[in-house]
């Protein structure tokens, strides 16, 4: 087994935007530039910070601990649930670019 070749495979991780490979250390860096958008930006932001606040649960969503409640970062109002039970009911187009950011985010450790 060529383990060299398997250590960079793990050091690496898919880019939410482009879908391509990225090494770990320059991860956030390239999704954020890679980003279609200043929107996008502001997510890729927003989800490193609430990803402390997540669980993965065994269906593989992301889902709140706490019920802390954040501004969303697509309409800007304070959610009376939890912030990805907002996202689905509120801005469902939004909801899968939502929880591929947090995977991202846990993949490349950033907490």
């Amino acid at each position: 087994m060529d383990l060299d070749r398997f250590s960079h495979r793990v050091q690496q991780v898919r880019c939410p935007f482009c879908k391509k490979e990225i090494q770990m250390n320059i991860a956030y860096k390239h999704a954020y530039d890679c980003a279609p958008n200043t929107k996008y930006q502001n997510l890729l932001k927003f989800t490193q910070l609430i990803l402390p606040e997540m669980e993965l649960t065994e269906d593989g969503i992301f889902q709140s601990i706490y019920e802390v409640k954040h501004q969303c970062p697509f309409c800007k109002e304070p959610p009376q649930t939890f912030i990805e039970e907002h996202i689905g009911l509120n801005h469902l187009e939004q909801e899968g670019i939502f929880q591929k950011l947090l995977e991202f985010h846990s993949h490349i450790g950033h907490q």
